[in-house]
Parts: C-alpha cells; sequence; structure tokens
C-alpha cells in the first residue's frame, strides 16, 4: 500500500503530510522493501545510482543506494521544470562513471580496489523533489522508500586524470544566481567520495547485484542541502574537476 500512495503522489504532483502508520516503513529493511516495490511499479530502468545517509546527517543517519531512473539523469547545464519536480533542493556531489562490468565477489574490496573500476569522476547536482511535505518530520525510513526522494542527477564533464588522495580537501562551491552560498570538500563524504563508492560496490556486492559498466554514481552531499525556487540557477565550481549547473523553470 505504502508503494502505491508514493506511486499516486507521483502522478498526481502532489506532496504527502506522510505514509499511513499501517504502513508506514520503520526500519530499512522495510524502507527498502517500499522502494524496490515503488520501482517496480514505476516500470523505469536504472541508469546508476545515488547515495544518501552518506555524509553524516541527521536527517537520514544510515546509508543506502537508490537508482537514478530513466529520464533523471541530465548533462550539465539543465533545465529542470517545476511540472515535474515538485520541490528544488540542492546538493552538491562528487559522481563517477563506471569503467567495467562490477560483479559480486567473494570478498570485501577496498579503496584501491575499487579505483580501478572509475573511468572519469564528474561534479554533480543531486536535485531532491519530495513527495513529502516535511522530509525531517516523515523519517528516515518513508524517505528511503519514497527512492530517497529522488528527482534529478545532472553532471558535468567527466575528468579521468585524478588522484585518491586529492579528493578529501578538495573543495566545491555552490553559486545560486551568480552568489557564492554554500561549500564544501569532499572529506563530507565518509571521509573521502571513494570511501563512499566502495561502500556502495560492496554493498552490491553481498546483495548479489552487478553493477554495469558506464553506471553513474553519485555518492552523497559535500555541502549543506540548498531549498531552492522557482527561476534560481544553481552552479557548483570544483575548480580544477569543472563545473555543473541546472535552472528551476515553471
Amino acid at each position: 500500500m505504502a508503494a502505491r500512495l508514493l506511486l499516486e503522489a507521483r502522478h498526481e504532483g502532489r506532496q504527502l503530510e506522510s505514509l499511513p502508520e499501517t504502513c508506514r516503513p520503520t526500519d530499512l529493511d522495510g524502507a527498502n522493501a517500499v522502494r524496490k516495490r515503488l520501482v517496480e511499479l514505476l516500470g523505469a530502468e536504472a541508469c546508476g545510482w545515488f547515495l544518501g545517509g552518506t555524509n553524516g546527517s541527521e536527517v537520514i543517519p544510515v546509508a543506502y543506494a537508490a537508482p537514478i531512473l530513466d529520464g533523471n539523469l541530465r548533462g550539465s547545464p539543465a533545465e529542470l521544470s517545476a511540472t515535474k519536480f515538485i520541490t528544488f533542493e540542492v546538493d552538491v556531489e562528487f559522481g563517477f562513471r563506471t569503467a567495467c562490468d562490477i560483479p559480486p565477489v567473494g570478498h570485501e574490496m577496498g579503496d584501491e580496489e575499487c579505483a580501478g573500476f572509475i573511468a572519469s569522476l564528474h561534479p554533480a547536482l543531486d536535485i531532491v523533489s519530495s513527495h513529502f511535505v516535511d522530509l525531517e518530520s516523515v523519517g528516515w525510513p518513508s524517505i528511503i522508500a519514497d527512492n530517497g526522494t529522488d528527482g534529478a542527477i545532472v553532471y558535468g564533464s567527466g575528468i579521468e586524470a585524478w588522484s585518491p588522495d586529492e579528493l578529501p580537501d578538495h573543495e566545491a562551491t555552490l553559486y545560486v544566481n551568480g552568489e557564492a552560498t554554500l561549500s564544501g570538500t569532499g572529506k563530507q563524504i565518509m571521509g573521502n567520495p571513494l570511501s563512499a563508492f566502495t561502500w556502495f560496490v560492496n554493498h552490491m556486492s553481498i546483495t548479489g547485484q552487478t553493477i554495469p559498466a558506464g553506471a553513474f554514481i553519485s555518492t552523497g552531499s559535500c555541502t549543506e542541502v540548498y531549498a531552492g525556487g522557482i527561476g534560481d540557477h544553481v552552479k557548483a565550481d570544483f575548480g580544477t574537476f569543472g563545473t555543473v549547473e541546472a535552472r528551476y523553470v515553471p
């Protein structure tokens, strides 16, 4: 029932106060079960995954992975319409594109091994389009159940020349309508965005899933969330790693 309520909210372009207590998930297993059913009902394929709970957020205290559904992965610059995206809440993220299929293995992998699976690093924006009125009040299992309140992942041009050691201190700044508004570094994401990618690879391996070549993995926010409105233009500047930008239009 929870998945169908979330599906109806998406189709009708509206927000819920909360899920009914009778079908509201209360833990990670329950949240993932609802999320998987919702994705099945949507009938969309995944072109990658975005990670949440990787930056020590009090709102979502556990790490999780949710699929980036077809049509929700956009190249920069992107225009996102309020007719599809209910909210425009912006996270600044480090993204990776996989170089090859990554099948399940019989051991836990480390950062060095997982770095070899990466074809390119990308600046990215996670645009949250929430189907709940107040994310902080509904509880993290409901957020995960709504496919992590997915919206769009916008990505900039990738680079192949990067070092894992430079990621923790690498800074990204979010400009809103031309003004520097938020900034953060890679260390906000599990100490290193590569470590978040490694967590994801091991998570998928443990659950028996293969990550396909060319998948885009967005690792979680390195800044606070910017809550924007119609007309906003946002641009994240990652210095030598490039830029990524999006605009919220009527």
